[in-house]
């Protein structure tokens, strides 16, 4: 599977699961290499649909995995 493929939107896999609320899909794409960085056609990331959609517990996962990105 093309993880990152996107959509008419611009959407990938893992945005679609951060829209969501897909904590456990959002948690499987991050360990398979899914782009976090990546941008729909209006410029929203994932941490951003997370939020604008009420999954705080999603954002919180790519706030951790930035943070850990960082560090290695």
């Amino acid at each position: 599977m093309d993880l990152e493929m996107t959509d008419q939107y611009g959407w990938s896999a893992l945005m679609c699961a951060s829209a969501a609320g897909a904590l456990e899909v959002v948690d499987y794409l991050l360990k398979q290499g899914a782009n976090t960085e990546k941008q729909d056609s209006k410029g929203r990331g994932v941490l951003d649909l997370a939020m604008m959609n009420g999954h705080p517990q999603v954002a919180a996962v790519f706030e951790e995995w930035r943070y850990i990105s960082i560090l290695i």
